[in-house]
């Protein structure tokens, strides 16, 4: 049996729960999607950001086996909308791994690479159709550009504001249940 998370381990966790569930959005949309058992393992990581107890063996096989089987498809395997999915998936890696060995670096990663990286490339996308350019290379100044555009400037305040939650909160379930508001819903970072 795994001891339980500490304080500072499951208001860390918080964060990474609220981006992941904004990935989760993403996954919806592709042609894999699956409620189960992803909401189950998620619904239990609300539930150890609470008490500290790690998911059940079961819950965690549960989502290997899923992560793991023929059901999902690989980077080059996958097209349009199902690109999207990918971020999410690896997501549930990274909080597979966190519970498992407690490294604080998995759960930064989803915020700054997987889903800052997915904001990323939406900024990206937007100064491309804006210039009528199908193709860009990634400059100092267009990076400038990208982090001054709303949607990145948006992004970089839900983070601040999911920072300042996860650290205030009682870590309680009703506390952590309204936190859930406006931190948790569909990724809409559009200017």
């Amino acid at each position: 049996m795994q001891t339980k998370l500490t304080e500072g381990h499951c208001r860390e966790l918080l964060k990474a729960l609220y981006s992941t569930e904004r990935l989760a959005h993403l996954f919806r949309r592709t042609s894999y999607y699956s409620e189960e058992p992803a909401r189950a393992f998620l619904d239990a990581l609300w539930i150890t950001a609470e008490t500290g107890a790690p998911p059940s063996s079961s819950t965690k096989k549960a989502l290997r086996k899923y992560l793991n089987s023929n059901n999902l498809p690989h980077g080059d395997e996958c097209t349009g909308a199902d690109h999207l999915g990918q971020h999410f998936i690896l997501s549930l890696h990274l909080l597979l791994s966190f519970i498992k060995k407690r490294d604080t670096d998995d759960l930064e990663y989803i915020l700054s690479n997987v889903e800052g990286g997915h904001i990323f490339d939406l900024a990206i996308e937007e100064l491309t159709k804006n210039s009528g350019t199908s193709t860009t290379l990634i400059t100092k100044e267009l990076s400038e550009r990208v982090n001054s555009l709303p949607i990145s400037v948006n992004f970089r305040n839900q983070l601040e504001i999911d920072e300042r939650k996860s650290h205030s909160i009682s870590l309680d379930r009703a506390s952590i249940e309204s936190s859930k508001a406006g931190s948790i819903d569909d990724i809409s970072w559009s200017a």
